[in-house]
Formats: C-alpha cells, structure tokens, sequence
C-alpha cells in the first residue's frame, strides 16, 4: 500500500487569492508578431497584474522573454480589522497635532 502525502495549501482562502500584486516590467518586447525584417529595441515600461498564486510563473515568463522586474507592488489587499476599540483610538486623535512636537527655535532663545 502507498502511502500518501497530505500537503495542505492555501488556495481556498479568500484572503490569500485575493492578494494580487502589480509588477513593473522593462524590456518586454511587443506581445504578438509583426512584419518587420529587423528587431525592434526592447524598451519602454509596463505593468502586468498578477495574483499571488500566479507569481513564480509569471516571474520566470517575464525572464524567459528577456524582461527584468523593476518593482513589485501589492494591490488589493483588503487589511485586517483593528481589534482597538474606537474609543481608545479616538482619544489618542482628537487634538490634531503630533504626539511628539518639537518647539520652535525662537521660544527657547527667549
């Protein structure tokens, strides 16, 4: 009898496959082909959406086609609730100044 591996992953969570992730790409040539007899210079920036399940692919689609991977930025993500309740913070926010507030040069030479 073979025994099997229980791997667990996090596919079914709707937090995790909602997380998407915009990576800023340069030198991606052009999607499809053209009718030219030269190559066209690969430059010029662009931005491809990519869920987090689909990154590794993507990385190394992105690196098979001759692009580097300028920035990574997360988009989508729903943040988690604060357990504080909203009295405690309300209280530390109603004066709108810094807690920390540095005094002006001229009051101290006085």
């Amino acid at each position: 009898m073979k025994k099997f591996n229980t791997v667990k992953t996090f596919a079914n969570n709707p937090a995790i496959e909602e997380r998407r992730f915009l990576f800023e790409v340069v030198g991606i040539s052009q999607q499809g082909s053209n009718n030219l007899d030269y190559p066209i210079r690969q430059s010029g920036t662009s931005f491809i959406a990519v869920p987090y399940s689909r990154m590794n692919q993507e990385m190394t689609r992105i690196n098979r086609l001759g692009g580097k991977i300028v920035n990574i930025t997360p988009i989508g993500i729903n943040t988690p609730v604060q357990a504080k309740s909203l009295s405690s913070s309300s209280e530390t926010t109603t004066n709108n100044q810094p807690m920390t507030q540095a005094k002006d040069k001229k009051e101290k030479k006085r």
